[in-house]
């Protein structure tokens, strides 16, 4: 109905207030729809089949409701110590928060809890179907909680005792559970299933991506997006079965659809995310099954490891300082994304490796079997050999060569396995990214996929730490290579050329960019996360001192790979070249000094476009197409 009557007054809710129906329809890609908006259809709401949802109502008809209605919206937490909890080991081994030990980490905890809900504010994360999650992932797809969002909350709870902490984590939880997880199907075999990241959270909303962005219109579920800690957590918190009960559909599912035949994998974070998911159910119910589940996992982790040297690729040997030979990790010829040459080289991705070391050890916290302890710190060994830099103190993405390194370790999973091995071998080897990498990374992630991630298994990590006498006080940064001009600009004339930096823009819409001073080799300032909404522009105004037909050069940098962006000059678009711009990956967003490129606008012969401009003031403006972009300056060059 269109309205109901309250005592005298008559309460109309409309779907869609001032629009006739079918809105959504009709503009499908408007950004509230795919963002907010997309499950009304024709003036009905949407759901896809096996979908729940929770709701917790309140009637009050006496006085002083309102001040009710936020004890109800934010009831009294009964919270103890926090060593009652870490103690008990049902959360695994989990640091309690140490203002001394670990200072830099619950500093940046604490400002990125209310990061977060700033965030969620500013991006207007809120709606029926969206409340506890966060939105953005590729651009367009609702994040689905993804890497346990819940499962960070809650480890920051239970060792501070933060109540932010917990309703946010119970936010996430109860989204989850609800919209992310099929509850029902006609003949059960999908029930469990967790849907991955995509538009609309479970897809079918759809048929296409949002133009110039990743976004997923339509995906299922897979055994790498799946998690089920953050559903057990809740339970033992709160005693809600219906999370105990969604935790077993997910694992239960899982566990059918991966063993009910001979086990095998091609990615190695299945296995882990598998370990861990069977981990947290063997913890919850002490059920053997699940033990025994994970057996069949570990066993084919073993025979699929490289225990013998296995020879590079050519070319990976000649870039590597005479390393001839990989061992110890879990190689294949890689995809493209993680390695570009031809042939593909050989290695892994260093997430993938990283989360299957996080779950072997949390099987062998319970078995203690020594072949896989030797796996373990087999493993790290190679995590170390492909993927490290004691130089820059981080990671690079994948074993290829081409691939850079990045500065510090975020997120903290990259060295759960490792801060494990260190405590049990106390080899040096693996010393350099508990200290100086941690640190460079410490200052963790505010939102969204970055927060999960670093938070979910953060804390068992300073576990480690403390346990090998390690800390963590303060965070460090690696000092900013200043900004060289090259020759090409240098042998230019003042008169020749107009420097726009990217950070004095007067005036943007439809987002909001940062401006950052701390990534290498900028002039001066830069802007970044210039992604999140297609239709984000900015303005700059410029003086050009004499009449002239002028080159565009853009110094940018990016480790997106479909950026996309619209040039107009005085309201125009000066030349189709200009009407969508691509900006090839560099790498990263300035982090390294790398990272930064010059790209000349040319049109599609590849020659360079020239602007005829006028002396005097211009403008520029430049819309967000698609993917992420780090702006250092534009230099217009005249051209005799």
């Amino acid at each position: 109905p269109k309205g109901f009557e309250i005592g005298d007054e008559a309460v109309r809710i409309d779907l869609a207030p001032d629009f006739e129906a079918g809105l959504y329809d009709e503009f499908p890609f408007e950004q509230e729809g795919h963002q907010l908006f997309y499950y009304l259809r024709d003036g009905s709401y949407t759901f896809t089949r096996g979908m729940a949802k929770t709701h917790e109502l309140m009637l009050d008809f006496g006085d002083e409701a309102a001040q009710r209605a936020e004890i109800f919206q934010r009831p009294l937490l009964l919270t103890a110590e926090p060593e009652w909890y870490t103690d008990s080991k049902v959360f695994y081994n989990v640091q309690p928060r140490d203002e001394e030990r670990f200072a830099a980490y619950e500093e940046a905890i604490d400002r990125n809890i209310q990061n977060y809900i700033a965030r969620r504010e500013s991006q207007r994360d809120f709606g029926l179907m969206n409340y506890g999650d966060w939105y953005g992932e590729r651009g367009v797809n609702w994040g689905n909680i993804e890497y346990d969002t819940q499962f960070a909350f809650f480890l920051e709870y239970i060792r501070s005792g933060n109540p932010d902490a917990f309703f946010l984590g119970e936010a996430a939880q109860i989204h989850n559970r609800d919209i992310d997880i099929v509850h029902w199907c006609e003949d059960g075999r999908e029930t469990g299933l967790v849907w991955v990241h995509q538009m609309g959270h479970v897809g079918g909303y759809y048929d296409e991506a949002v133009p110039d962005t990743l976004g997923i219109p339509r995906a299922g579920g897979n055994m790498g997006h799946a998690w089920t800690e953050g559903q057990f957590a809740h339970y033992a918190l709160t005693g809600d079965v219906v999370s105990l009960e969604t935790g077993m559909k997910v694992v239960d599912y899982w566990t059918t659809r991966e063993l009910s035949r001979p086990y095998d994998w091609t990615s190695a974070r299945v296995p882990g995310w598998h370990l861990i998911m069977l981990a947290s159910a063997l913890a919850t119910t002490n059920d053997p099954y699940y033990l025994n589940a994970s057996r069949i996992v570990i066993d084919r982790v073993l025979e699929t490891q490289d225990t013998e040297p296995r020879e590079m690729h050519p070319y990976q040997q000649e870039q590597e300082e005479g390393r001839t030979h990989q061992y110890g990790g879990w190689t294949r010829q890689m995809v493209p994304g993680h390695c570009h040459c031809e042939p593909r080289c050989r290695g892994n991705a260093n997430f993938m490796v990283a989360v299957l070391l996080a779950g072997m050890t949390y099987y062998y916290d319970v078995t203690e079997e020594p072949e896989v302890r030797d796996s373990i710190i087999l493993g790290a060994r190679f995590m170390m050999d492909d993927f490290y830099s004691t130089e820059t103190h981080g990671f690079r993405y994948t074993s290829c060569p081409d691939m850079r390194y990045r500065v510090g370790v975020s997120p903290v999973y990259m060295v759960e396995g490792i801060a494990r091995v260190y405590n049990w071998t106390e080899d040096e080897l693996f010393l350099d990214p508990l200290t100086n990498g941690l640190a460079y990374g410490a200052r963790g992630s505010g939102y969204g996929k970055g927060f999960s991630a670093y938070y979910r298994s953060a804390p068992r990590v300073l576990a480690d730490l403390a346990a090998a006498g390690l800390g963590l006080e303060e965070p460090r940064q690696m000092e900013v290579t200043e900004f060289t001009m090259p020759d090409w600009m240098a042998e230019l004339g003042e008169d020749q050329m107009v420097v726009i930096q990217a950070e004095d823009f007067v005036d943007q819409g439809e987002g909001e960019v940062e401006i950052r001073d701390d990534r290498h080799a900028t002039w001066g300032e830069m802007i970044t996360y210039w992604h999140r909404n297609i239709g984000h522009w900015l303005e700059w105004n410029f003086e050009v001192p004499q009449d002239g037909n002028y080159r565009v050069i853009f110094r940018y940098a990016t480790s997106s790979p479909e950026t996309r962006r619209q040039f107009m000059l005085n309201d125009v678009v000066p030349h189709p070249a200009a009407g969508r711009i691509s900006f090839p990956a560099t790498g990263g967003f300035g982090n390294s000094p790398h990272d930064w490129e010059y790209l000349p606008l040319q049109d599609d012969g590849g020659d360079d476009v020239l602007l005829s401009l006028s002396a005097g003031q211009h403008t520029i403006r430049m819309t967000n197409l698609g993917d992420g972009l780090g702006l250092d300056f534009i230099v217009l060059v005249r051209e005799d």
